[in-house]
């Protein structure tokens, strides 16, 4: 069962992956590092610059801030030139005394409209102080986000090195107990007792990796760390 669940997992890591589900799973057995590859203020910068939702807010308010400049533009005159050339007459004569020119400057300034103007101005500079509260708003989620998915990072990067430590201890423990067994000094249960706590430790510290990358995932996805236009078709 577990060979089965570890072929399945192989798969279904190749599916995510867009490969062949028999692609061989290439492991990084490497220490994880003790140093921590992220910072708080980068990481909330990185993220109010590429978060899509303040995208989307910051649009919202350039198009409020357009159209209230329109409303403003209503109050400001409008000149209007208009120029037209051709020929007249009984005969289809095409010469210099035949031919003709006009021209007009037409100035159209309302200076009254019921003071619709005015009211439409105000509401879109109310539509962009609505829009520019919600950004703030998001920002403050985001940082609040952003701090703490970074102190459950930094948790999940102590509790690697306890982890290993304890597995350390456990692998000395069982060697001395490993010994005692062979030279008849201690029994089957206490052989066993010391194999099972040796196992959890390997299974702890399995765990705490994991977690540690799941964790690592969390601030790649709350700070918008990965420019997912680069793993596009597209690109």
């Amino acid at each position: 069962e577990a060979s089965n669940n570890r072929e399945l997992a192989i798969s279904y890591f190749n599916f995510l992956l867009n490969k062949p589900l028999e692609s061989e799973i290439i492991f990084d057995t490497n220490s994880v590092s003790q140093t921590l590859p992220f910072d708080f203020d980068q990481t909330f910068s990185a993220a109010i610059q590429n978060r899509e939702e303040l995208k989307q807010l910051d649009f919202a308010s350039n198009v409020f801030d357009d159209k209230k400049s329109i409303s403003n533009s209503k109050y400001f005159p409008t000149l209007f030139l208009a120029a037209d050339y051709g020929f007249q007459g009984e005969d289809y004569k095409f010469s210099d005394k035949d031919d003709y020119w006009s021209a007009s400057l037409v100035m159209q300034w309302n200076l009254f409209n019921g003071f619709q103007d005015v009211s439409k101005s105000e509401q879109a500079e109310l539509e962009v102080k609505k829009v520019n509260t919600q950004i703030d708003e998001v920002k403050k989620q985001i940082s609040l986000q952003v701090l703490e998915c970074y102190k459950n990072y930094e948790v999940a990067q102590k509790s690697i090195k306890s982890a290993q430590e304890m597995l350390n201890s456990m692998k000395i423990a069982f060697r001395i107990v490993d010994k005692k067994y062979k030279e008849g000094m201690v029994n089957y249960i206490e052989y066993l007792d010391s194999r099972n706590k040796l196992l959890q430790s390997e299974i702890n510290e399995i765990i705490t990796k994991y977690d540690y990358q799941q964790k690592i995932s969390e601030m790649e996805k709350i700070g918008a760390l990965i420019d997912l236009e680069k793993y596009s078709d597209k690109k």
